[in-house]
């Protein structure tokens, strides 16, 4: 099966230390499990950097039977399993709502003000948590391929006010597709690499925003990537 690892890295030159450290680990990771490496520098969006995530991956899929798209600012310590032969579904993608309550708010309150939602439009868990998806790492194959080229096009795109997060969601609560939930063990956000017990328990450790210390993630990465 032909696979890939592709790394959003739209405007390099904004890049802080952390994350080269984040790209160098992901590199790292696709050379450990055998697939392709790709780095993504080039926009190609009319409308917004960030949708160029939805348009490579359409690319992409016509050329790789599977591809994993991660943001730049992810990083992943080394021993991580396969994800490709861990996880077997069509579109696997993290619940925002695993993360904690007021990201889970937060991304709740954007896709009402963006989008115009009421609470009848959302999708909720036995939890009463809404089913709200964060982009910053999505595993998809070749058979979810229709479901990008059908509903990611750049004419149906609203502009949000923060992400591209709040236009897959909009769709998601319309069309419901069947989407994998990863779970944080896979994919988290943490804002602090120096907090070792978060870092351990999590694959792929997405170091949101640049609201991280470029030192305690040095300091992280020579302990448990290189």
């Amino acid at each position: 099966m032909k696979t890939a690892l592709l790394c959003l890295d739209i405007n390099p030159a904004t890049r802080r230390k952390h994350e080269d450290l984040c790209i160098d680990s992901q590199e790292r990771y696709a050379r450990a499990i055998n697939t392709d490496f790709v780095l993504l520098r080039d926009s190609i969006s009319k409308v917004h950097p960030t949708f160029d995530r939805f348009n490579h991956l359409k690319s992409f899929l016509q050329i790789y039977e599977r591809v994993l798209i991660l943001d730049r600012d992810i990083i992943i310590r080394k021993g991580v399993p396969n994800i490709f032969e861990q996880i077997n579904a069509p579109l696997a993608m993290t619940r925002v709502g695993e993360f904690d309550p007021p990201v889970r708010q937060w991304g709740f309150d954007e896709l009402k003000s963006t989008y115009h939602l009421t609470e009848s439009d959302f999708h909720f868990d036995e939890r009463g948590f809404p089913y709200y998806y964060c982009c910053g790492m999505i595993l998809a194959s070749r058979d979810s391929l229709d479901f990008f080229e059908a509903h990611f096009r750049e004419e149906l795109y609203r502009p949000s006010l923060r992400m591209e997060q709040a236009y897959f969601n909009w769709v998601y609560n319309q069309y419901r597709p069947a989407i994998f939930d990863t779970t944080t063990r896979w994919h988290n956000w943490l804002l602090h690499p120096s907090n070792e017990e978060s870092m351990m328990t999590t694959y792929f450790a997405h170091l949101f925003c640049g609201i991280v210390e470029d030192d305690a993630t040095a300091t992280f990465y020579e302990r448990f990537v290189r």
